[in-house]
């Protein structure tokens, strides 16, 4: 992965150009995304808001923008009120195909939160968050990096599995929906230590409250209130790995009201107590 001085020191003859590439500055005024294919992600990295043509970024948002916008008036990204620290990652389509087709997962961008503002807090901007931090550093960039394409193949396979679940509809609807759906998995990821409920995430993605969880239990295989539970559980397993934070306080980091509450979740989701679970880590690392 290229390091650029500038959003146009990538010098390319073909129509979609191989490399990948990060760059990281402040700008004033107005830039134009390169058009060489890329997919790119816009992530603010101060507290100003910042525009990508006409959709307004806040600093708790971030951006993807897929090749088939482009040429759009979203390749324009205009900065307002001082200058704004940003990080943009270009990504090649062809390095992401490639990838997935190692995986078995159709390479389909077109429902991908295609220039749909997106909450940080999720495992993807966390990852960006610390690609923007390390840039200086080439193996550890390199790392993160992969790290970015890893989250994004996550989302074509449950783009594609998503599709499957809703076969039978018409195909704009099921566009249409895939969109809804990917976009309340996204919020649930950045918000699943809030109190969250259902009708919360149905108006985020503007449907009504039965008509989403009867689509997002069928695209997913899961309910809003399970999967809140599994992102806590999944939390709170690798604070349990890698920190020394005590049962107690993981249980009310993870928005628990009781402790015996979090251990059976616990128990039910892993197959072991907390306590037991560390103790074994503890044992193997020896």
């Amino acid at each position: 992965m290229l390091t650029l001085k500038t959003l146009h020191d990538i010098q390319c003859t073909e129509p979609v150009c191989p490399l990948n590439a990060v760059w990281v500055g402040s700008v004033s005024k107005s830039v134009v995304l390169p058009q060489l294919g890329h997919f790119f992600l816009v992530f603010p990295l101060d507290e100003t808001r910042l525009f990508c043509g006409t959709q307004r970024l806040e600093p708790s948002q971030y951006l993807f923008i897929t090749p088939k916008s482009i040429t759009d008036v979203n390749r324009v990204m205009a900065f307002a009120e001082r200058d704004v620290h940003v990080m943009v990652v270009m990504i090649s389509p062809a390095f992401i195909e490639e990838m997935s087709s190692f995986l078995g997962i159709p390479a389909v961008f077109q429902d991908l939160l295609d220039t749909l503002p997106l909450l940080k807090g999720d495992v993807l901007s966390e990852t960006l968050e610390q690609l923007a931090k390390s840039i200086d550093d080439v193996a550890t960039r390199e790392e993160l990096f992969m790290d970015v394409i890893g989250s994004m193949l996550q989302i074509l396979r449950l783009r594609h599995r998503a599709v499957a679940q809703l076969a039978g509809r018409k195909a704009q609807t099921i566009d249409d929906l895939l969109i809804c759906m990917l976009r309340a998995r996204q919020f649930l990821d950045a918000r699943y230590l809030e109190d969250i409920k259902t009708q919360h995430v149905a108006a985020h993605v503007g449907l009504s409250e039965y008509h989403f969880a009867r689509l997002f239990k069928t695209a997913f295989g899961i309910t809003v209130h399970q999967y809140v539970i599994q992102l806590r559980l999944r939390a709170a397993r690798n604070l349990l790995e890698a920190s020394d934070k005590s049962i107690t306080e993981i249980a009310l980091t993870m928005s628990y009201q009781s402790l015996s509450a979090f251990i059976n979740a616990f128990r039910r989701y892993v197959g072991v107590s907390p306590s037991v679970y560390r103790s074994k880590l503890s044992r193997l690392s020896k």
